[in-house]
């Protein structure tokens, strides 16, 4: 029930986030993606319990089965691909203010689009329906990228994972396409909505966590300034619902301990806070060749000035900035790759790294190609894999 009562107070703040923009009704290229979005996670609902779950990605032949499951998305990649074409902005309709009652976009039904992104493109091309394979997986593209639009670091990190998973599938899958279907991937794969950076989904968490605590003891201050138990009171409640989950005491005890036991005590706290969950944002936008230094610098800083809300709130950004390098890394190789496919090791030399270092390393092999980022010297690892095409 409480699923359902979710699903639709999202469904009401994307029908009001889309109404507010426009006073007619807007020709399909303006409307928001969200908003189609939301229609076709609808139709994965509509018939619960019926459908067999998606087999896992593979690179070889289908079944009869597998060609029932993916005609079953049809309409839901209609849907996919008019948001893929929309000129409009996608906009969730997410109240970043209600901090931990916000409603994001419902991760088990993209990850199920993206999968099912996967097999049909594998059904459409064994049947040699290179652009409808196509198609599918630049419209899944685009749902992962948008994923992240407005949202905190959870909807940024579902959106990595999916491009990644696209990204390994298609450099697993290049053989399979002809000069024309190539050159009409890399056109759709170059107008894909940009990324959502780890960065922003991270200002934004701050302002989910942080500024959600910030306004509530406010809000707590203002109950009964002659009876400031009251303000504690409300905040305990507000902070066991919403953040412990309803335990009994939980860290709250904590949190008043350390604050002396009044209100103001915990807004101090709260603040005092705020210069360290600036500099996880910061870090989120350091290069490559700056992110350790920037990870020891916020460690010594949290070591310097303890921060309970701090371990309470905040992610491991390190580790999330880490992986949006590794990711936009592999899709800029998946370019390249396709580049040499089309155009030779000249296309490929022209299709540079995204955080310098000129251009990629190629290794040719037996069974294809390798392509390695200059990155490795830094300690990631970024590698792409592109196999030759089978033998008949």
């Amino acid at each position: 029930m409480q699923r359902l009562v979710n699903r639709l107070i999202l469904s009401i703040a994307l029908s009001l986030a889309w109404l507010s923009t426009v006073t007619a009704a807007p020709a399909p290229a303006a409307l928001n993606p969200a908003a189609l979005y939301q229609e076709a996670f609808a139709m994965l609902q509509q018939a619960p319990g019926e459908n067999p779950p998606l087999p896992e990605p593979s690179v070889g032949g289908i079944t009869p089965a597998e060609v029932q499951m993916a005609i079953r998305f049809d309409g839901p990649f209609r849907l996919l691909e008019q948001a893929r074409q929309s000129t409009a902005p996608c906009d969730w309709g997410i109240d970043l203010r209600a901090g931990p009652e916000a409603h994001f976009p419902p991760p088990s039904q993209i990850r199920e689009l993206i999968r099912a992104a996967r097999l049909r493109a594998r059904v459409a091309w064994n049947q040699n329906h290179l652009q409808e394979g196509n198609r599918d997986i630049l419209a899944a593209y685009a749902l992962a990228r948008n994923a992240a639009a407005g949202g905190t670091l959870v909807a940024a990190m579902m959106s990595i994972g999916a491009e990644e998973s696209l990204t390994a599938f298609l450099s697993q899958n290049l053989h399979r396409l002809d000069a024309t279907a190539l050159a009409r991937l890399e056109a759709g794969l170059q107008s894909l909505p940009p990324s959502g950076s780890v960065a922003a989904a991270l200002k934004r968490e701050t302002t989910c966590s942080l500024g959600w605590w910030i306004e509530t003891l406010e809000r707590c201050s203002r109950a009964d300034p002659a009876d400031p138990s009251l303000g504690i009171q409300e905040a305990r409640e507000t902070w066991s619902r919403l953040v412990e989950g309803n335990s009994p005491g939980g860290s709250f005890a904590s949190l008043l301990r350390d604050a002396g036991e009044t209100l103001p005590g915990l807004m101090r706290q709260a603040r005092a806070a705020e210069p360290l969950f600036q500099a996880m944002v910061d870090l989120a936008s350091q290069a490559p060749a700056e992110l350790r230094q920037s990870e020891a610098r916020l460690e010594e800083m949290h070591r310097g000035s303890p921060s309970l809300l701090y371990d309470r709130f905040a992610p491991n950004a390190p580790k999330a900035r880490r992986r949006e390098i590794e990711t936009s890394t592999r899709s800029v190789m998946l370019l390249a790759a396709i580049a040499l496919k089309l155009r030779g090791e000249e296309g490929f030399r022209k299709v540079p790294e995204p955080f310098g270092g000129g251009p990629f390393i190629l290794d040719r092999n037996d069974d294809g190609f390798e392509i390695v980022s200059h990155l490795e010297r830094q300690g990631f690892n970024v590698r792409l894999e592109v196999p030759a095409k089978p033998e008949p």
